[in-house]
């Protein structure tokens, strides 16, 4: 599984991962996922949520991603132990 946290990531790991595809003969594209995929606060249906950048904001924005980030992990790492997510780690590599 390869987790990307936004759409111009998941965009250039795309491409690569089809040019690795065609040359290997593995399905590569299917292993790549965005991380917010797993975040329980996304609702399903809203489209791909992206990981915001708080560079250039205050330390609020760095407390937000924190928390996105640790909640999709909890989630993330629950879905990997309960299996349902496991093929995708394991499969072609």
């Amino acid at each position: 599984m390869i987790l990307v946290m936004d759409r111009s990531n998941y965009t250039s790991v795309r491409s690569l991962t089809a040019f690795q595809s065609l040359a290997s003969g593995k399905r590569y594209l299917e292993k790549v996922r965005m991380f917010r995929d797993f975040d329980p606060a996304v609702t399903s249906g809203g489209g791909a949520a992206e990981v915001p950048d708080p560079y250039y904001g205050d330390m609020g924005d760095f407390e937000q991603v924190f928390e996105i980030v640790m909640r999709t992990s909890r989630n993330l790492l629950a879905e990997l132990e309960g299996g349902n997510a496991a093929s995708n780690v394991h499969e072609n590599g």
